[in-house]
């Protein structure tokens, strides 16, 4: 018997991406590395750990002068060459969605990012393609601004909730998300390798506000 067709079969060949989301996800990971080397120039010149604490103190009229320790340059390269990767592998890409986060998306029990319907629609379900089936679940890449990926699934829980799971708790602990953080999720498919990815952010709300119940 032929199985009927899912709500989550689409393909994508039909939906003409404009340019501008993807040119300014490129923008905010530039303007993200840029910030990060700058943070690391400013701490690239300062005392390598009060010299190891070292039992040995030297007698000196002249303070000591801080040392480079070029550990940071190291980093900061290695930084810039993930995400110029991640840039350069940004193809098909819709407007992203803001979400302020919840007490049940950081607790680990739940371990998931709820997604309402409306930036389902807008943002994710036109990058669906072909076989994509998010009843049983669809594999995504998931990165922070640095480039890290995270493995993930995007499915959908009892026929209503959209969700990222599988992996969404770790992304929380190493990224430090807490209650009432604003995320903003960009969606795009991998140039090369046609995989579903996702980039999240993370800002501080300006104001403290009760949060709302969510949509599912």
């Amino acid at each position: 018997m032929e199985r009927s067709p899912r709500q989550s079969n689409f393909s994508s060949t039909s939906v003409a991406f404009s340019e501008e989301p993807k040119e300014r996800l490129q923008a905010s990971l530039l303007l993200s590395i840029l910030k990060d080397m700058e943070l690391n120039k400013e701490q690239g010149v300062r005392p390598m750990q009060q010299h190891r604490q070292s039992k040995t103190i030297q007698a000196s009229s002249c303070p000591s002068r801080p040392q480079y320790d070029p550990q940071h340059s190291a980093t900061g390269l290695h930084l810039v060459r993930i995400v110029n990767t991640l840039i350069d592998s940004i193809g098909d890409c819709s407007e992203p969605f803001e979400k302020q986060l919840t007490t049940s998306d950081i607790i680990g029990i739940q371990s998931r990012l709820l997604v309402n319907k409306t930036d389902f629609a807008t943002s994710i379900l036109p990058l669906l393609e072909k076989g994509d089936d998010i009843e049983v679940g669809i594999p995504v890449k998931t990165f922070n601004p640095a480039g890290k990926a995270y493995p993930m699934t995007f499915k959908i829980w009892c026929g209503r909730s959209h969700v990222i799971t599988s992996g969404w708790n770790l992304f929380v602990k190493d990224n430090r998300l807490e209650v009432s953080d604003i995320v903003r999720v960009w969606a795009f498919r991998d140039v090369w390798t046609r995989e579903l990815c996702l980039l999240i952010s993370s800002r501080k709300p300006e104001v403290q506000q009760p949060i709302e119940k969510e949509e599912t």
